[in-house]
């Protein structure tokens, strides 16, 4: 019972499953498993107990509890990723050096507003050219449907920093050919503008550098927003400053029957725009891939 009460902790499923995604690469073949045995037997437990206090008052046992042994579960389980993309790494490097022929890289970026419900649809759109790897913000993870996604796609966010790699930044500036933030959120434009790096995609933006590699930005707010003079500020400082092309979002028709702009470019027209345009920004800069 005592083993059960320090597993059934948030602290305790982060700390052995960082343990065990520790061990990667070192030498053993079991990890794998190991931390899937290992998730499971939280996960019953989690579920033996919900189901034995079922009856139990709210305040003896608060359901925060169980959100976050979910989250921590959830965390750890997609941390195991890293150990595939970590290999998926260490290829590309090799084909490189030995000049294998490639699709361009696209690190796919979303932030958390209304138009990242679309996010899946952006993958689809952009893996039909390119291989793509994704940055979310952790708000963004309210209006993205996980199971949109394509299979094969490596979707990154804040934890990973923390429970596998620890400079995920510098892995993903390596890897990417082209940046795109789509949606891009008023909040975010801000941070990006005035330099912060408070997560894994602003500080994958810090150490971006657009005469390199391109950067482009789909930006998707309301219409009073986009119309702000601080939007106006913060778009030219991030074209004319820092080198990022700006995608400018589409008029829409309201609920009043009104035209306004702030919505996001239609997927399959962003995809479009970045391809022709890397396909220009190479015969101008690299000359191929």
């Amino acid at each position: 019972m005592k083993k059960n009460k320090e597993i059934l902790s948030v602290r305790g499923v982060r700390r052995k499953s960082s343990a065990i995604i520790g061990n990667f690469g070192r030498g053993s073949k079991n990890e794998g498993c190991e931390l899937k045995d290992f998730l499971l037997t939280c996960q019953k437990q989690m579920f033996d107990s919900r189901s034995h206090n079922t009856k139990c008052r709210e305040s003896e046992l608060p359901q925060s509890k169980f959100k976050r042994l979910e989250l921590a579960i959830s965390l750890c389980s997609s941390s195991s990723d890293s150990e595939r993309c970590y290999s998926a790494s260490v290829k590309a490097k090799s084909e490189a050096k030995l000049g294998v022929p490639r699709k361009p890289r696209v690190l796919l970026a979303a932030c958390g507003c209304v138009a990242a419900v679309k996010f899946g649809l952006l993958c689809h759109c952009f893996i039909e050219w390119a291989d793509i790897r994704a940055v979310v913000t952790q708000s963004s993870l309210r209006f993205i449907d996980r199971a949109s996604i394509p299979n094969g796609v490596f979707v990154y966010y804040d934890e990973y920093e923390w429970y596998s790699w620890k400079r995920m930044d510098i892995e993903l500036l390596e890897w990417a050919d082209i940046m795109v933030i789509a949606p891009l959120s008023a909040h975010t434009l801000a941070k990006i503008a005035g330099g912060y790096c408070d997560n894994l995609l602003t500080g994958t933006v810090r150490g971006w550098d657009p005469r390199k590699k391109p950067i482009f930005v789909a930006p998707s707010m309301n219409p009073f927003m986009w119309k702000n003079p601080s939007t106006e500020k913060h778009c030219k400082k991030c074209i004319d400053e820092l080198g990022i092309s700006l995608i400018p979002p589409i008029s829409q028709r309201s609920g009043e029957g009104e035209y306004s702009t702030g919505a996001m470019a239609e997927p399959s027209d962003i995809s479009r725009n970045v391809m022709i345009s890397y396909s220009k920004f190479q015969k101008k800069n690299v000359g191929g891939v």
